[in-house]
């Protein structure tokens, strides 16, 4: 997947994210969304031009994906005050549920005309404007933001990504590293430093890598990642370390195998290891085309001709066109 269509889907993902799932013990202890709802309406029974109370009510439907009987809700709220800087950013979620992307950049936009502070409004809108690829709009309100909260973590990360995306790459690793240094918990900023530095600092690469597993150790994410930058610096014993620890915790990840069966194809010349790697990732994914292809190689630097020759015609079979199969099956058929 390109990274930029990640990005895209991490942004949209944030822009919800303050409306969290209800924790374990919070749904032992309701068991629904629909009891916190029925204790509201008790209320509202009592109160029925509670602003607030219609706001917490949109809420919980959001939360519950319940997309209609949130609006309803929030609009009753600002019907009855329309000047909570709140209630128009619940609105602008909604909106963006349906993905209504101007509808939401209009109810962020009346928020910080309510409050010029409200960090929320100011933080979706500069990811929304992120989003869409606008930068020079969002880094406006992620500056604001850093303005009034000099240590909001989250800011300097999305103005990283932004320029990032501008090939800005050195003030992008500046911006992060400010993220960093304003949550020493960071870790999706703490693994994007070790990628952005992996060509230009090792030992600095490096550490951002051990910090960003400190914090998360089980991350397939990290351990891929890790090894793969261990692999390129020829760090092969370490590289293979990090797949292994990668693989018991999740026995089924194709491209961990992968890389193993090509280190152990490329750098240690161990072809029956390599094969079995290679075999362990066309079990998880049979449409591996190059997975074919590479122990195609591993057997036929066996001597198995045979079984390589079967190996490149199975990956033409998932790429067409695949040139480097085509090579090596008119070399065996010559």
């Amino acid at each position: 997947m390109k990274e930029k269509l990640l990005l895209l889907i991490i942004s949209a993902l944030i822009i919800l994210s303050c409306y969290r799932e209800p924790s374990k013990q919070q749904t032992q202890e309701l068991s629904s969304w629909e009891k916190q709802i029925q204790h509201i309406d008790s209320l509202l029974a009592k109160n029925p031009k509670n602003d607030s109370l219609w706001a917490e009510r949109a809420i919980v439907f959001l939360s519950a994906n319940q997309i209609d009987s949130a609006f309803s809700s929030v609009s009753k709220a600002l019907l009855i005050n329309s000047n909570v800087s709140r209630y128009h950013v619940i609105l602008s979620d909604l909106y963006l549920a349906r993905n209504s992307v101007n509808n939401c950049r209009d109810e962020l936009l009346r928020a910080i005309e309510l409050d010029d502070e409200n960090i929320e409004a100011l933080s979706k809108l500069g990811e929304l404007y992120f989003l869409i690829g606008d930068y020079e709009k969002s880094f406006v309100y992620l500056n604001k933001i850093t303005d009034i909260d000099p240590n909001n973590a989250r800011a300097y990360f999305m103005k990283g990504y932004g320029l990032l995306e501008q090939g800005d790459t050195s003030r992008a690793i500046t911006a992060m590293q400010r993220a960093t240094q304003a949550d020493p918990n960071y870790y999706e900023a703490f693994l994007k430093l070790g990628q952005l530095l992996s060509n230009k600092d090792i030992q600095l690469s490096d550490e951002y890598f051990k910090a960003a597993l400190r914090i998360h150790p089980n991350s397939e994410e990290a351990l891929y990642i890790y090894g793969y930058h261990l692999q390129n610096t020829n760090r092969i014993d370490q590289a293979i370390e990090q797949y292994q620890k990668l693989l018991t915790i999740n026995p089924i990840n194709k491209f961990a195998y992968y890389n193993l069966g090509y280190i152990y194809l490329v750098y240690k010349n161990d072809f029956n290891k390599s094969i079995y790697n290679f075999t362990k990732t066309i079990e998880i994914d049979s449409t591996y085309a190059e997975a074919y292809y590479n122990r195609g190689l591993a057997y036929e630097l066996l001597g198995n001709k045979e079984n390589a020759l079967l190996d490149y015609k199975n990956s033409l079979k998932y790429k067409t066109n695949f040139d480097k199969a085509i090579q090596r099956i008119n070399k065996l058929q010559s």
